[in-house]
């Protein structure tokens, strides 16, 4: 690695740091929901939900809502807790398809 490039240990913190909240919308990222199907899943305004998004690709450095739901299952998916209406022990990795816009 470089000087510049973040560490492993980095970026594992970075994913400590989001809240329960910003994972959960996240999953369903993840889950190819878009915001106004997140906000009704969780019973959020649009508006927060857009607004939990980008607090966590920022905190994880992500280009997109995508790229930061792809770091999240990518390297924390072992720990994170299944989301609204996920049995526990289910897998959380996405399916593979077309991503729509959120």
């Amino acid at each position: 690695m470089g000087k510049g490039d973040p560490s492993l240990t980095d970026q594992v913190d970075d994913l400590d740091r989001l809240t329960e909240r910003e994972r959960e919308c996240l999953r369903l990222v993840d889950r190819h929901m878009s915001s106004k199907e997140i906000a009704r899943e969780l019973g959020l305004s649009k508006h927060t939900v857009d607004w939990h998004l980008d607090k966590a690709r920022r905190r994880l450095g992500a280009a997109d809502r995508y790229d930061a739901a792809r770091r999240l299952f990518d390297r924390g998916s072992r720990d994170a807790a299944p989301g609204p209406g996920v049995p526990s022990g289910s897998p959380l990795r996405s399916r593979r398809g077309p991503i729509r816009p959120g």
